[in-house]
């Protein structure tokens, strides 16, 4: 049943993709992932797509709700996740544990500057928002220059640590949880400083 319902939203893709109000003249789908993101036992699509002409970044499309029955009405955030262009730089989709959306970014692959981002997104106050944010990092020449940013937007606090054997500190932020839309994506400075 699963594999019949993936074949016939791949087939409906083109369709979705090419809507009136979506215009896609060249896309490629990096990231697909169908689960009931909202939680009110609907399945929802979220769709990571490659514009092809933005600069290495991913596209995310949400649909609330089966995407074949609401084809026009996506959530659309432009340049989302950033995207390389081989394995091990591409984004990718996942649920956690809570049953949240996470859009994971990552470059585990070229250079020794390697790194990975997850955001998450739940849906809250009748929006998907943005409610997390964990970012991690580690030269692979330095092994001291190591961190972990991880921000959760919901409580407005978080941990950030820095070096092999540091331990997280905590701390506190005047931020709301956003919607996808409005998200810059910019992380905090205390992300960095090591001060």
């Amino acid at each position: 049943m699963k594999t019949y319902y993936a074949a016939a939203v791949l087939s409906c893709l083109p369709s979705l993709l090419f809507s009136q109000t979506y215009q896609f003249e060249d896309y490629q789908v990096v990231g697909r992932l169908e689960a009931d993101i909202s939680g009110d036992g609907i399945v929802d699509t979220a769709l990571l797509l490659d514009e092809l002409d933005n600069g290495g970044a991913a596209a995310l499309l949400i649909y609330l709700g089966d995407a074949r029955e609401a084809p026009n009405n996506p959530i659309y955030v432009k340049e989302f996740a950033w995207m390389g262009a081989m394995f091990g730089t591409k984004p990718s989709l996942s649920i956690n544990q809570s049953g949240s959306l996470e859009v994971i970014s990552q470059n585990i692959a070229v250079g020794r500057d390697r790194w990975e981002q997850v955001v998450t997104i739940a849906y809250r106050r009748n929006a998907f928002r943005v409610a997390g944010l964990t970012y991690s990092y580690y030269d692979t020449l330095d092994l001291e220059n190591i961190g972990m940013c991880d921000i959760n937007y919901l409580t407005g606090s978080g941990v950030v640590s820095f070096g092999q054997e540091a331990r997280p500190v905590p701390f506190d932020l005047s931020v709301n949880a956003v919607s996808v839309s409005e998200w810059s994506g910019t992380l905090p400075s205390i992300c960095f400083d090591r001060d």
